[in-house]
């Protein structure tokens, strides 16, 4: 008895972790392509203001790992989290919400001082988008940046 409730557990919890799957109602996350040979750091927010906190030492931030792109192209993914779970994107942006998300050089800014990227707006691109732009590229954003 005790196996057969063990083995139990252990499913329940196995199934409790898997990643959860887009629907065509509820995507869990935007995919970022990265077309080019830098490095990235992928930074989104709900606000247009860059924020004074530098997200490369923030223990509450978690950006997107720097990746490189070019022959080696991975794909990044912005997660939405609600709650401590998973969330759709979807229920988080309105119609007239957008999301803007900075790309950062990470070569670039590595020995930059956070107050000097924030003063000289040391940002490769700021993307502004709204969930209709989200919905036509398929929850996948293509960077080609040069």
């Amino acid at each position: 008895m005790k196996k057969t409730v063990l083995l139990i557990s252990i499913f329940n919890l196995i199934i409790s972790c898997q990643e959860p799957k887009d629907t065509d109602n509820c995507h869990y996350k935007i995919k970022f392509k990265n077309n080019t040979n830098k490095v990235l750091y992928v930074y989104s927010v709900s606000d247009s203001v860059m924020p004074e906190g530098d997200f490369r030492t923030d223990p509450y931030f978690e950006p997107i790992p720097a990746f490189a792109g070019n022959g080696n192209i991975k794909i990044g993914e912005i997660r939405f989290i609600g709650g401590g779970r998973p969330t759709c994107v979807e229920d988080i942006m309105s119609t007239e919400k957008q999301l803007y998300i900075y790309v950062f050089d990470s070569a670039y800014i590595a020995k930059k001082d956070w107050n000097e990227v924030l003063n000289n707006n040391l940002i490769d691109k700021r993307i502004d988008l709204k969930i209709e732009q989200l919905v036509e590229n398929n929850f996948t954003l293509d960077y080609n940046q040069k």
